[in-house]
C-alpha cells in the first residue's frame, strides 16, 4: 500500500511539473497538494526502497535551489539538495557539478586550488595562464603565446609520484574535518598507500599552510587594527569591586586574549625518577633533566585568538620576554586591548590597553583558591583557554610529535582554522598583496623546505 501511494505521489508531482512547464495556471490548492505529497513521500521514503522524486518535479517545487546528481556505487541516481562544497573553493568559483565521491571531483577541486593560491603568470604576455594540455594535467598554457609552464613547480606540490587528485582529497579533508586532524595513517588507510608517501604528503600539506601563514597573520592583524580603530582605552582594574568591568569604553567588541599550553611533557618516567630543579612553572615539563642533558622533549604553545576569532599557535621553548614579545608584536597592534594572566604582566609597557587576570586569587575565607579566579572585572582568557582545549583534544591522534616539527603541525591546524573563518578567496588575494601579483610564495625562501625533514619516524605518525 505504501509503495502504490508513493508511485502515485511521483506520477503527481511529474504532473505539476509539466503542466508548469507547459505554462498551465497552476493554483494554490495544487501548490499546497504537492506539498502534502513531498511530505508524504518523505515518510514513506524507507518503504519504497528510497525511490527518488524526478528532477523536474524538485526543480519546480525548490526553484531557488541548486540540485545536482551523483551517480553511487549501485547505479541508483541520488538527488542532493545541497550539493556539498569545499571549504577551498574561493566564492567566486563556480561550484563543481560532479560528484564528491569520485577521482574526477578532486582532480578538479586541485585545479582549482593551484589555479588560487599558486596561479601562474605568462612571462612575455603577463596575462595568467588559464589554458589546458589535456594529456598532461600539471601543465598550464598561456591564451595567447601558447606558452607552457609546470602548474607544480616551486609548489609544496613539486616532484610528486601520486596522482594529483591526492592532493585535493587530503586538503578536502583536512578542511572537513577541523576541528579534528588528519594523521598519516588515515591517508594510508584511505589511499591506499606506502607509509613513507603518506608522510611525504601529509609534510606537503603542512607546507602548504605554513607557506600562507603571513596572509594569515596579516589579516588577523588588520582586523583588529580596523575594529578597535581610535577605541577608547580600558579602564583599570577596581581591586575592591570585582564585578566593575573594565571593557565598558569598547562595549561589546570581541577582546583579543593569549595563553599558553603544554600539549606533550616530559613525566618523571622518562627522566628515569628524577626530579627537575633547574626549570620551573610550565617550562619544567617540557625539558629532561640536567643530569640526562636537558634536551627539550615536550611542545608548548603560545595562543592568540578572540571569542568566535580565528586562533594562532606558535611553538615556544620557553616563556621568557625575549620569546613571546616578537610574537606578541607581530600580531596584535599597539595599545589594542589584549588581555592575559599574571604571567605575561611584564607586557604592561609595551602595550597601555593590556590587561592580566589572576588565576590564583585567593578566597576572602582564606580556605583556597577563589572561584572567581578565572574572571575578574571582566578580564579573563577563556577564549584562548578553549582553543587550547580543542588543540589538544586534536593532537591526541598524533601520540606524540618532536619540538623542531611541532610549528608545521600547528600551522596547519592554524591555518584551516582560518581558511573557515576568512575564506580561501580573502587569504589568497591577502597572500598575493604581500608577495605581489605575479610572484609564488617560495618554499625554500622561508625555511620550509622538505629536505631537511625526516620521515622515518614514527612518532609523529
Amino acid at each position: 500500500m505504501l509503495r502504490q501511494n508513493a508511485s502515485g505521489n511521483i506520477q503527481r508531482l511529474a504532473q505539476y511539473s509539466e503542466r508548469q512547464n507547459a505554462g498551465f495556471e497552476i493554483t494554490d490548492s495544487m501548490k499546497m497538494g504537492v506539498s502534502g505529497q513531498v511530505q508524504t513521500f518523505t515518510r514513506n521514503q524507507t518503504a519504497t526502497q528510497n525511490r527518488e522524486i524526478p528532477l523536474a518535479a524538485q526543480a519546480a517545487l525548490h526553484p531557488k535551489i541548486r540540485l545536482a546528481s551523483a551517480i553511487g556505487k549501485t547505479g541508483a541516481r541520488t538527488v542532493l539538495r545541497n550539493p556539498y562544497r569545499s571549504p577551498l573553493i574561493p566564492t567566486t568559483v563556480q561550484n563543481l557539478s560532479v560528484s564528491p565521491h569520485s577521482h574526477e571531483y578532486y582532480g578538479q577541486l586541485t585545479d582549482i586550488i593551484l589555479d588560487s593560491f599558486y596561479p601562474s603568470t605568462c612571462s612575455s604576455c603577463n596575462v595568467k595562464m588559464t589554458g589546458r594540455v589535456s594529456t598532461r594535467s600539471y601543465v598550464a598554457k598561456c591564451p595567447k603565446c601558447r606558452k607552457h609552464v609546470s602548474r607544480i613547480s616551486h609548489t609544496p606540490f613539486a616532484y610528486l609520484k601520486l596522482p594529483l587528485w591526492t592532493v585535493g582529497w587530503v586538503l578536502d579533508q583536512s578542511a572537513t574535518k577541523y576541528p579534528q586532524v588528519i594523521t598519516g595513517a588515515e591517508i594510508k588507510r584511505c589511499l591506499n598507500i606506502s607509509e613513507d608517501a603518506a608522510l611525504r604528503l601529509k609534510k606537503r600539506v603542512q607546507v602548504f599552510a605554513s607557506q600562507h601563514k603571513s596572509a594569515v597573520e596579516s589579516l588577523f592583524y588588520s582586523e583588529l587594527k580596523k575594529r578597535f580603530h581610535k577605541s577608547k582605552d580600558l579602564l583599570e582594574p577596581d581591586k575592591k569591586d570585582i564585578n566593575k568591568r573594565v571593557t565598558t569604553p569598547v562595549g561589546n567588541r570581541p577582546i583579543p586574549q593569549s595563553d599558553s599550553v603544554v600539549l606533550f611533557s616530559a613525566k618523571e618516567r622518562s627522566n628515569k625518577g628524577r626530579k627537575r630543579f633547574r626549570h620551573h612553572g610550565q617550562t619544567a615539563s617540557i625539558y629532561l633533566t640536567d643530569s640526562l642533558g636537558g634536551r627539550q622533549v615536550g611542545v608548548m604553545v603560545q595562543t592568540t585568538t578572540w571569542k568566535g576569532g580565528p586562533a594562532l599557535y606558535e611553538s615556544i621553548p620557553n616563556q621568557q620576554t625575549k620569546t613571546i614579545l616578537p610574537i606578541i608584536q607581530r600580531q596584535i597592534p599597539k595599545n589594542t586591548p589584549f588581555f592575559t594572566d599574571m604571567g605575561m604582566d611584564w607586557l604592561k609597557p609595551y602595550n597601555r590597553n593590556h590587561r592580566t587576570v589572576n588565576h590564583n586569587l585567593q578566597s576572602k575565607r582564606g580556605t583556597g583558591k577563589s572561584r572567581r579566579r578565572f574572571q575578574q572585572n571582566g578580564i579573563h582568557t577563556q577564549a584562548a583557554e578553549g582553543r587550547q582545549g580543542a588543540l589538544k583534544t586534536a593532537f591526541r591522534a598524533y601520540r606524540y610529535i618532536k619540538p623542531e616539527h611541532s610549528q608545521l603541525y600547528l600551522n596547519e591546524y592554524s591555518f584551516f582554522g582560518a581558511l573557515k573563518y576568512y575564506g580561501a578567496e580573502r587569504i589568497t588575494s591577502q597572500n598575493q598583496s604581500l608577495l605581489g601579483q605575479n610572484q609564488r610564495p617560495k618554499t625554500k625562501q622561508q625555511g620550509w623546505g622538505l629536505s631537511g625533514m625526516n620521515f622515518s619516524t614514527h612518532n609523529q605518525y
